[in-house]
């Protein structure tokens, strides 16, 4: 194919030498270069096929720009395979939801959580951040794994602050008085990142005592409204947001007290 040798074709005869004449190696020529691009043809569509079916994957869990980040990586690059890396992990989920959706028929409840979800996931795509799962009403995502990004805290906390301003146009306009309300946990720190799971299913996920600080800050600290982060992430975000320490608090599984602080608003965004 064009100046690429991709394999060879013999043909010999056993009856008689000279069987065969500089016609019919021209023959044989044009029949291998057809052949030659026919198989460039069909390795193409599988990689394209392939593309696909991979970005396809991807798009549950990272925005556009990352997948493209991620596709256009080399062959070398080693970004979904676990390992250990920094990075920012937000919980958030709706107060009461399981109060609520009592009192709702089953095809609204699957209403409202496809549409909350929808407008919470693109927030979380627009700072680049990675959708880990959908947990009931609850949402863990991440920033600062696959592709490492130097300012992952302040990403997640931007998210947080975005997704509770959009969570208010929300309910204006689809509840009215009857409100729903979401509490926020994030926490900075090492965490294992990447394809786990078995054979048959494997998904993209982080591991560590960082996502297990960052849940329990959300379900166990912060209030209705409530934006929680821990000490690492406040260290890193606090020159960017009007924060207040809230105090030191006895998390699930932790023998030692954790320190918790609250964002309370973008500091660029008073100015």
């Amino acid at each position: 194919n064009k100046d690429d040798v991709i394999g060879v074709v013999f043909v010999d005869s056993t009856t008689r030498s000279g069987t065969f004449t500089p016609s019919d190696l021209d023959l044989l020529t044009a029949l291998a270069n057809y052949a030659a691009i026919g198989i460039e043809q069909a390795r193409l569509n599988e990689k394209i096929k392939e593309e696909i079916k991979r970005r396809g994957q991807l798009e549950r869990y990272h925005s556009p720009s990352v997948i493209n980040r991620i596709l256009n990586a080399t062959e070398s690059d080693q970004s979904l395979d676990a390992q250990e890396v920094d990075a920012t992990v937000m919980f958030t989920d709706i107060v009461g939801f399981t109060g609520m959706s009592e009192k709702m028929e089953p095809h609204r409840v699957a209403l409202l959580l496809n549409e909350y979800f929808g407008e919470m996931t693109e927030i979380i795509f627009k700072f680049e951040g990675t959708l880990d799962k959908f947990m009931g009403d609850a949402i863990m995502a991440v920033f600062g794994a696959p592709l490492a990004m130097e300012d992952h805290a302040v990403r997640a906390v931007k998210t947080a602050l975005e997704m509770r301003e959009k969570l208010n146009e929300f309910n204006d306009e689809k509840f009215g008085q009857q409100k729903i309300n979401v509490r926020f946990g994030i926490n900075t720190g090492p965490v294992v990142a990447g394809d786990i799971g078995s054979p048959k299913r494997i998904e993209y996920t982080v591991l560590g005592n960082t996502v297990n600080i960052a849940q329990r800050l959300e379900a166990g600290v912060a209030k209705p409204g409530q934006i929680t982060i821990g000490a690492n992430t406040y260290e890193l975000v606090k020159d960017y947001f009007e924060t207040q320490e809230l105090g030191e608090f006895s998390l699930k599984g932790w023998e030692q007290m954790t320190k918790v602080y609250e964002v309370i608003s973008d500091k660029k965004r008073e100015t």
